[in-house]
């Protein structure tokens, strides 16, 4: 149960760092972004919770076949989130 609240505060203080970041540099976020991040955040860590679990069960194959089915699609999600943020230019406060 510890294991939980410390990822809850990891994930806690990730998700406080990018708001103050995003917010210090004058970005924008599209609803679209932050549902393709949150998206992706959820796919990458059920697929990290069911691979040690399937670890945990002494079923590695499952568990990395799963990594590699829903995983890397998550992942490829956090990935053009990010991008699509970056490419946008910052928003100006002089328009």
């Amino acid at each position: 149960m510890l294991g939980v609240f410390i990822i809850g505060l990891v994930v806690g203080f990730a998700l406080f760092a990018f708001n103050s970041w995003v917010r210090s540099n004058g970005r924008n976020i599209t609803w679209y972004e932050l549902v393709l991040g949150i998206l992706g955040f959820l796919l990458t860590g059920f697929a990290i919770w069911n691979y040690f679990g399937s670890l945990a069960e002494n079923y590695p194959k499952a568990g990395l076949m799963a990594f590699v089915m829903i995983g890397i699609p998550g992942l490829l999600l956090i990935a053009v989130a990010i991008s699509l943020i970056f490419r946008r230019r910052p928003a100006s406060g002089n328009n």
